[in-house]
């Protein structure tokens, strides 16, 4: 009983060379460890660049203004959206 709790003392008291024997006897979980370690910081580093930075693509800005004159058109002229007109053609049939 006294040996293993020896043992176990010296084991808690030198991470350092843990560590370094951890890595030497398991090479591919480590790299693996570290790979998936440096996807994640890339996903999280990428996803916070896109919430504090707003990206403006110019393509979305055009069909917005398209799509916003086409609403106001509609609005005007008193014509209903495609979903009403399909809608009301169908509760004719």
């Amino acid at each position: 009983m006294a040996g293993q709790w020896l043992s176990m003392q010296v084991y808690l008291l030198n991470p350092v060379e843990n560590l370094r024997s951890y890595i030497n006897t398991r090479p591919p979980l480590v790299i693996f460890m570290v790979s998936v370690s440096a996807v994640a910081i890339a996903f999280l580093t990428i996803g916070y660049f896109f919430k504090i930075k707003e990206i403006k693509s110019p393509e979305f800005t055009e069909t917005r203004d398209r799509t916003d004159d086409d609403w106001r058109d509609q609005r005007e002229t008193g014509q209903r959206g495609f979903h009403s007109s399909v809608s009301g053609e169908l509760e004719r049939i």
